[in-house]
């Protein structure tokens, strides 16, 4: 069976909007832009879209196109069928029946085989595909960066010994950060840069739901599976994946954690994007990063360093505003932040 280009188009452009933050809504100039098609035809395609329900349009200044619901509750067979419409796949010629046989044999196996098509693109959803999205985007990250390898076993352990050494607690407590969020005991949480399960661990021992570490380091996984399973924690699912190419759906978290990891990050607005994505309306950001500007304090270099004054300004662009921020020693500080509607 051939589908229409407008379907192919239609197909496109949900994904595309899944992929962005759901209260980011985009001009049918960049979607056509995207697709390399004209917009007049773009815009045809997306009044079927928005008539359909899956679409909304939105005015003003900043006016656009964004979903009108979760892309994890669209199916590729509601898109296909908003573009195509759902008559029938095969009509049989009644000038070809055989008397003896009232029914159209021939009719019942395309038929058939258009249900079996159906059954599979219904059970296929937007979401699900910018989940892959970014799992391919993560392979392609993990090899091109390799900074990630620790040489062996003996800078393994090197890294893990630094990462939980006593000072590290001494300066904040992973109690003491996750208590100054409000976490309900039903939050999803993902922690980013998880490492050695600094916060995931004990995250996952203060609510029901699923904790996600994600970590570019299989081996940084490998451990904090372990050290859930020492603790008899079932709710920690760990992800091999990039802080800018998160493997979840969006609106799918209701808190993300990031202690001392965005320094790191080859793009901030990247991966702050993603964030926005993954995080529901009324969720919280929480992250503590260095900032030893004016000090004779060590930390990552100044260059890479971000101030919460500046941290403040990214993470408004992507509608979050910072609640609470405060000061720790060694030059670090705590920022967070709550995602408005």
């Amino acid at each position: 069976m051939k589908f229409s280009k407008a379907t192919n188009y239609a197909l496109h452009t949900m994904v595309y909007l899944a992929n962005l933050s759901p209260e980011k809504s985009v001009g049918v100039k960049e979607l056509a832009t995207k697709q390399n098609v004209s917009p007049t035809y773009l815009s045809k395609v997306l009044t079927m879209l928005v008539k359909a329900g899956f679409v909304e349009s939105v005015t003003g200044v900043n006016g656009g196109y964004k979903l009108a619901e979760p892309a994890s509750s669209i199916s590729f067979l509601d898109v296909i069928q908003a573009i195509e419409g759902k008559g029938a796949f095969f009509h049989c010629d009644p000038k070809n029946h055989s008397e003896s046989k009232p029914h159209c044999l021939i009719g019942e196996v395309m038929n058939n085989a258009k249900q079996q098509m159906e059954d599979y693109l219904s059970k296929q959803t937007v979401g699900s595909i910018v989940v892959e999205i970014k799992k391919h985007q993560h392979q392609r990250s993990a090899n091109m960066n390799h900074h990630h390898n620790h040489h062996g076993e003996a800078g393994f352990k090197r890294k893990v010994d630094y990462l939980d050494r006593p000072e590290r607690s001494e300066v904040l407590s992973p109690e003491g950060f996750l208590t100054s969020i409000p976490i309900e005991k039903t939050a999803s949480i993902l922690d980013l840069g998880a490492g050695t399960g600094f916060l995931t661990i004990p995250a996952a021992k203060l609510v029901d739901n699923t904790v996600f570490a994600l970590d570019l380091d299989a081996e940084m996984l490998k451990l904090i599976e372990e050290k859930a399973k020492e603790a008899e924690l079932a709710n920690v699912q760990t992800l091999e994946a990039s802080m800018d190419a998160i493997p979840l759906e969006a609106s799918s978290v209701d808190v993300v954690l990031a202690s001392l990891v965005l320094h790191e990050a080859s793009s901030l607005e990247t991966v702050l994007s993603d964030v926005s994505r993954v995080v529901k309306t009324d969720g919280y950001f929480a992250c503590v990063e260095f900032d030893t500007k004016g000090t004779d304090l060590k930390g990552p270099p100044m260059e890479i360093q971000i101030s919460a004054e500046k941290l403040r300004e990214e993470l408004a662009r992507f509608g979050f505003e910072v609640v609470k921020n405060w000061q720790l020693d060694e030059g670090m500080y705590v920022s967070i932040a709550v995602k408005k509607a």
